[in-house]
């Protein structure tokens, strides 16, 4: 009963995390933000989540990643298609995942809060997130579709800047956001990078 109760309580926190980090950031959410709609203390939740506010921003990040990540790997994995076609679907997957969730966002592309910019957990998504890139880049290159004369960094560089640019302009008040333009965008990068 306790540990079910607990379980609950858990993931109730976590979904009230996510859109309180989403809407006011790590740094702006107290524990007492996170507490009252669960009608617990804060002290609770510190205990639910190992005496470390850090750990719940883990958690819903963890789960966020864990869902993106599955689905890259997927497309790795996928033989029917080229490399300028995985490079597409992760993109488009990526950005409906964005449009679906600020936190990401906020947190995992383009961190504004103080501690994340240096944070273990952080750095190593964005490491992941680059070496799945870097493998689809090179899968490319040997397969003759992408320009070979390019550098793997630079051409992840330009992969990831184009989705951090068009998910930031998602969720900026008011401004205009259109998926199919920043799918044209994106062409626009794999055809100066694909073999002519």
């Amino acid at each position: 009963m306790v540990q079910a109760r607990r379980k609950i309580q858990r993931e109730a926190i976590l979904h009230v995390a996510r859109e309180l980090f989403s809407q006011k950031g790590f740094d702006n959410t107290s524990l007492w933000d996170l507490a009252g709609p669960v009608k617990i203390s804060d002290a609770q939740v510190l205990r639910l989540f190992g005496m470390k506010k850090r750990n719940i921003l883990y958690e819903v990040l963890g789960s966020i990643w864990d869902d993106i990540n599955a689905q890259v790997h997927q497309v790795i994995a996928d033989s029917s298609k080229n490399a300028r076609e995985k490079l597409y679907w992760v993109f488009h997957h990526v950005l409906n995942s964005l449009a679906q969730d600020h936190s990401l966002s906020l947190a995992f592309l383009s961190p504004v809060d103080s501690f994340l910019l240096t944070d273990e957990v952080i750095i190593a998504y964005h490491r992941e997130f680059a070496l799945l890139i870097d493998s689809i880049i090179q899968e490319g290159q040997q397969q003759n579709i992408l320009r070979g004369d390019l550098n793997v960094h630079a051409i992840r560089q330009s992969i990831v800047g184009c989705i951090r640019i068009n998910s930031r302009f998602g969720f900026l008040p008011r401004a205009e956001y259109d998926l199919e333009d920043a799918l044209l965008a994106f062409e626009a990068i794999l055809n100066g990078i694909a073999v002519a």
